[in-house]
Formats: structure tokens, sequence, C-alpha cells
């Protein structure tokens, strides 16, 4: 009975997991549908014209990233350590810095069209439909940083299913309004980009309940703001920020490289495999997603245990995805080529190889960002970032130039080289783990803090009896670790009262949840954690009923609580309700 079963943050995290992969899935699709339909309606030409604008919507991808995923992660992290302006200072500044950024390109692009085209096309023909697509984006880049900003933060504050909801209308309305803008209102390659603006205009509509609900968390507050926050969140969001510029990088060498090797079929082979890509990360990158607010928030309450079971859950999921996508790119690349309208002998014998040796990265790739994702929330950024840089520059770049020289034939080096740089990556990060290990006290690959002998972490089912009979086991541990008897018996009564209310009124008496509870002894002090997923309540600010039959209630048991310990803090964070108490 008293150990930690995992099961309150596996729910937590499967009740996230779909919500996070559609809002993964609605941002990579925004691109793949463009180029699918494009490609489909204008001719391959326009999905290779599309994809050489990959650089720039990579770098659109790097500033809400920063900004967005950073600012969440913080402000998860600063709601499970209690501190509430922080969390609400960390979405205003990062929500502001996204207004200003979207202007800023928008300027930017204006003046300095040609020379990003020029960069991103190396002068090939399709320069003049590159730049017709990437014209109309830079217009409405406000709203394409704003809208999926926001998503994270409104999925941090307890509602997944609307932060995924804004994204899958707005790509829903941007693949109808690809077929009006490109079919029947022959708008060309410009009705791609406007669709995808149309479309996310369309989500800012969709968040309005989030910004009228009463139980919303997130404001805006300008009130003791500090600039030092804005760095915060630019470190915390940098390592995808630097993914998102060094894929930029990636991409340009790629389509270089391909250019140079298979001519114009070089960059249609590079297109699919990156949509692949896309693809691969709604379900692999969309898992590890999933993690960041729930990791910021154990982080920030110190769960040791439970930061854990949510790691072993991303793993087990991102392995079966990854396994599943290895199967279809295997043994049905030839259709997963025709969907991108496909048609020469040519070009199918190349683009059917990219996607077999691309395939065989994924387990690896999946594995690399869940690690890079968890060092990231636990607030390890030295290692996410060097993670980062090797994947996207250091492994990646000489493995291109090398094996496309040694194989050029269909660009099989090329291809090879997504499989060498994940496995050289994930080999990196045994190594760095072992290395920081060593030098300090921490454990594992997960870098976590030794768990210490004077602890009790356990989950209990949601049972009257359990409450009794864990009160029992609280006070004898404390006893054991050198607590004296006044305290002890304090410590084992604070528990009980507070699960017996979480089980009444938080659960409403439903025995089969889970509640868990923590019990720390530091120095002079018990620290008690206390957490359950059930309704929204605040024990410590309950009133019993006037005609409650239980004599606890009647003698005021949670009053007594709060005289006795010298601090109880109560917050709602993730759909969970979390208790601290300190004797």
């Amino acid at each position: 009975m008293f150990s930690r079963n995992g099961e309150l943050i596996e729910k937590k995290f499967m009740q996230y997991l779909l919500s996070t992969i559609l809002m993964s899935m609605a941002l990579s699709l925004g691109t793949i549908v463009d180029g699918i339909i494009a490609s489909n309606l204008l001719g391959t030409d326009s999905l290779g014209a599309i994809n050489t604008c990959q650089p720039i919507i990579l770098i659109f991808g790097a500033i809400y990233s920063v900004f967005g995923v950073g600012g969440s992660t913080l402000a998860a992290t600063a709601l499970g350590a209690g501190r509430k302006n922080d969390a609400n200072s960390y979405f205003t500044l990062a929500i502001s810095a996204l207004i200003f950024f979207g202007v800023l390109v928008t300027v930017i692009g204006i003046f300095a069209m040609d020379k990003m085209v020029e960069l991103t096309t190396s002068g090939s023909s399709l320069g003049a439909l590159a730049k017709d697509y990437l014209s109309v984006l830079v217009y409405g880049a406000i709203i394409l940083f704003v809208v999926p900003g926001l998503s994270f933060f409104i999925r941090t504050d307890g509602k997944p299913v609307l932060a995924a909801l804004i994204l899958i209308v707005a790509n829903a309305v941007n693949l109808l309004s690809d077929i009006v803008y490109i079919k029947f209102l022959n708008f060309g390659i410009k009705g791609a980009a406007l669709a995808t603006l149309t479309g996310y205009f369309v989500g800012i509509f969709v968040s309005i309940p989030y910004f009228v609900s009463k139980t919303r968390f997130f404001h805006f507050s300008f009130k003791g703001l500090r600039i030092k926050q804005l760095g915060e969140i630019f470190l915390c969001g940098l390592p995808n920020a630097i993914n998102s510029v060094l894929m930029t990088v990636k991409m340009l060498v790629l389509n270089r490289t391909a250019i140079a090797t298979l001519g114009d079929n070089g960059a249609s082979a590079v297109a699919i495999c990156n949509n692949c890509l896309s693809f691969a990360s709604i379900f692999i990158g969309g898992t590890a997603q999933t993690m960041l607010p729930i990791i910021g928030v154990l982080y920030g309450e110190n769960d040791r245990n439970g930061m854990i079971s949510a790691v072993k859950k991303a793993l087990k999921i991102v392995l079966i995805a990854g396994a599943i996508m290895i199967v279809c790119f295997e043994f049905f690349p030839t259709q997963i080529s025709k969907l991108f309208n496909v048609e020469t002998e040519e070009l199918m014998a190349i683009s059917v190889m990219a996607v077999r040796l691309f395939g065989l990265s994924l387990p690896f790739f999946a594995i690399v960002y869940v690690f890079m994702s968890f060092y990231q929330g636990t607030g390890k950024r030295s290692l996410a970032i060097t993670i980062t840089v090797c994947e996207g520059l250091v492994f990646i770049v000489p493995f291109i130039f090398i094996l496309n020289a040694l194989i050029p034939d269909r660009g099989i080096g090329i291809w090879l080289s997504f499989v060498c740089t994940e496995i050289c990556t994930l080999v990196l990060i045994f190594i760095m783990s072992r290395v920081v290990s060593a030098r300090t006290n921490k454990e594992g690959i997960l870098l976590l803090d030794p768990e210490s002998d004077k602890t009790l972490d356990f989950s209990i089912k949601t049972t009257l009896e359990n409450a009794v009979e864990i009160s029992k086991k609280i006070s004898d541990f404390c006893r054991e670790n050198g607590v004296d008897n006044n305290r002890s018996d304090m410590a084992g009564l604070a528990v009980e009262e507070m699960v017996v209310n979480t089980i009444i009124y938080g659960y409403k008496n439903k025995s089969d949840e889970n509640i868990d509870v923590f019990v720390g002894i530091q120095a002079q002090e018990i620290i008690i954690r206390i957490r359950d997923s059930g309704i929204p309540f605040n024990p410590l600010e309950f009133l019993p009923k006037e005609d409650e039959e239980s004599i606890e209630y009647k003698i005021g048991g949670i009053n007594i609580l709060k005289q006795m310990s010298h601090s109880s803090e109560y917050s709602r964070a993730l759909g969970f309700n979390n208790l601290v108490i300190k004797i």
C-alpha cells in the first residue's frame, strides 16, 4: 500500500497526450496541407517552392516556440512551486514578446523579401513561386506567432482540449481555404499562404471562451514585471528555438546538396522527407511536448518519483509510435510518395529510397526528443542546448557531405545521414549524463537528486479506511526519524484530515481514484504534499455545514490543522489539486 504507483501522473499524461498530439498535428499540418494540395492542383514545382520556404517558416516556429514553450514551461514550474504572481508575469511577457516579434518580422519581410528568397532557393527556378508564397506569410506573422503561443499557455492552464481545438479549427479552415483559393479563385501558390493566415485568424475567435472563462488562471498583469523574467523565458525556450534555427541550416544544406546531386528531383525528395519528419513529429514530438507542462509542475514541486513516471510513460509511447511508423515507411514508401503526386520513375526511385532510409532514424529520434524535452523542463538547459546543437548541426552537416560523397547514387548518403545523426546524438546523451553524474550528486540519465532516506512517498486509493491507516503510518515514520511524539501525531492528523476531505468533497466518495502523498523530514521541518485530480477543492478554505454529523468537522479539524502548521498552501495546476503543509 505504501508505495508510489504512478497512476495519477500517468492518467494525467494520457489526458494531455491526445490534445498535445492534436496541437502538434495542427502546427505541422499547415505546411504539409499546403504542399499536398498545391502539388496536386498546381504541380510538383509548387511543392518544391513551398519546401524551399521551410527555413523561413522554421524561424517563425523558433519565435513562437521560444516564448510560447519557454514561457508556459516556466509558468508551470512557478505554479508547482506556488509562485502564482510569477506565473502571470511569464504569461504577460511571453505574449507581449510574440506580438512585438510579429510586427518586426513583417517589417523585415517587406524590405528584405528578395534576399530571403535568394537565400532559401539558391537561385533555382523555383524562386518566383517561393516569393509569392512567402510574401503573403510575412504580412500575417503576428497571427502565426500569437495563436500557437497562446495555445501553449491555455494547455498549461488545465484546458488542453480548448488549446488543441484552436489549432485544429485553424487547420481545418486552412484546408478548406486552400481548395477555395487555389481551385476556385485561381490565386495560385499565394492562395496556399493566404489559406494558412485565414485559418489562424479564425483560431483567434476560437480562443475567446478562454478569455471570458472565470476558471482561467493566467491573466495579463504588467505590475511587477522584471526584465530578468524575459531572459528566463528566452533561455528556457532556447532549445526549441535553436532546433528550429538549426533545422533551417539543415534544410539549406540538404536542399543545396540534393539539388547539386539530383537536380530538381532532389528538392522534391527532400520535401517528401521533410514532410515525413513533420508527420513523425506529430506523434513523437507531440508525446515529448506533453511532458513539458507536467514535468514543469512536478519539477516545481520537487516530485522526483512523479518525474520518473512521466518519462517512462513518454518513452513507452514514442517507441511504440516509432515502431509503427517504421513499418509504414519501410513497407509502403511508394504509396507515401504518391501522396505528393510523384509520377516519374526517376523521382519515384529516389523518393522510395529516401523514405525507407529516413524511417530507420525514427526510434532513435524518439528517444532523443524525450530526453531533450525532459532536460529542458527540469532546468538543465545547457544539456538540452548541447543535444539540440549536436543533432541539428554538429553531426548532421558533416554526415550529409561525407556520406553523399561516398554514396551519391539516388542520394543514399544524404538519407543515411539522418540515421547516423540520431544514433550519435543518443550516444552523446549517455556520455554526458555519466559525466555530469560523476561530477555532481545527480543520479542516472535523468540527473535527479538522490532520494532521501527521510522521505515517504506513496499513493492510496480513495477510501476512508486508507485515510485512517496512513495517519498511523506517517506518525510512526516521523518518530522513526527522530521527530518528537507531538509533531509526529500532528503530521499524521494533518494528512488524515486533508485526505478525508479530498475523498468526500474532491472525489465525491469515489473509491477507485488515487491520491499521492509525500512526507519529507528536513532539518527541523516536516513537509507534507498531497495531490489529487478531483474537482477544484481547496480544503484550507472549506467551511463544513452546520448540520455536519461527523465529530471531526464539529471540532473544526481544518482550523486545528491551520494552527498547528506554520505554513499551508493550496494551488491548482494542470487539473491537479496540490496542497503543501509544513509542520
